[in-house]
This record gives structure tokens, C-alpha cells and sequence, in this order.
């Protein structure tokens, strides 16, 4: 859902077409991207459409860099130390 929301705003039933799941199961999952902060949605007439809200991906994103970074540095060490003590 995220990725599909990446590329354009989509209403529920649009997004909903490209998952094999009910349209009550697909509004569940957005609730809950919603309430973690990562969509928001407005009306449109009588449409839901939502938006990917990319900020909190980046916090995520960074998150995960710092132990990227940590396990590079396990690993380059561990190589090292392998080619030394064969």
C-alpha cells in the first residue's frame, strides 16, 4: 500500500484493487497506517482518498542506518580477521 502511495494519492477503492482482500480489510490496514502516521486521507465527495506521508519512514530509515552501520563494521572486522587466521 505504501509503494502504491508513493507513486500518486489514491482512493480506498482504487487501492483496494490491487490487493486480494475485502474492501473492509484494506480499510483496517490503512487505519492502522494512519494511526501509526505514516497515510492521512480527506474526503473527496464521497471518497476516501489517502496519502503516503513519507516523513516518519525517514525516522525509520535513519533508525536503521546506525545498526546498518554497526553490523558493516562487525562484518569488515570479521573478514579481516578471517583472512589473517585462515
Amino acid at each position: 500500500m505504501l509503494d502504491r502511495l508513493a507513486v500518486q494519492d489514491l482512493p480506498v477503492t482504487e487501492l483496494a484493487e490491487s490487493f486480494r482482500m475485502s474492501l473492509p480489510a484494506v480499510s483496517q490496514h490503512l487505519k492502522v497506517l494512519r494511526e501509526a502516521g505514516l497515510v492521512k486521507d480527506h474526503r473527496e465527495g464521497r471518497q476516501h482518498v489517502y496519502t503516503l506521508v513519507p516523513g516518519p519512514l525517514k525516522e525509520i530509515s535513519d533508525w536503521v542506518d546506525v545498526y546498518e552501520r554497526f553490523w558493516k563494521t562487525k562484518f569488515t572486522k570479521l573478514r579481516d580477521h578471517l583472512r589473517k587466521n585462515p
